[in-house]
């Protein structure tokens, strides 16, 4: 299974991000929403990160709404290959 990015967005700004691991892109939505980990937020994009990406994904930031803020930094994190 791969790790996926999802995007969430209320009142046409970003909520937030959950990153979980599952067989495809659509699985993830699921899993969020029946989770309730999208926080009743729309969904907005969605992909996979790849192998690289992925071993740079705290364990901690998995399976959780994380916060603008937070995704901001994984993405700077993740750009610029630091673990």
């Amino acid at each position: 299974m791969s790790l996926y990015w999802l995007t969430y967005s209320a009142s046409d700004r970003v909520h937030g991000v959950v990153i979980l691991q599952a067989a495809d892109v659509v699985q993830a939505r699921v899993r969020a929403n029946m989770a309730r980990l999208d926080q009743g937020a729309e969904f907005a994009a969605g992909y996979e990160l790849d192998d690289e990406q992925a071993a740079l994904v705290p364990e901690g930031m998995l399976g959780r709404m994380l916060s603008p803020h937070e995704a901001h930094t994984l993405i700077d994190r993740i750009e610029r290959g630091i673990p």
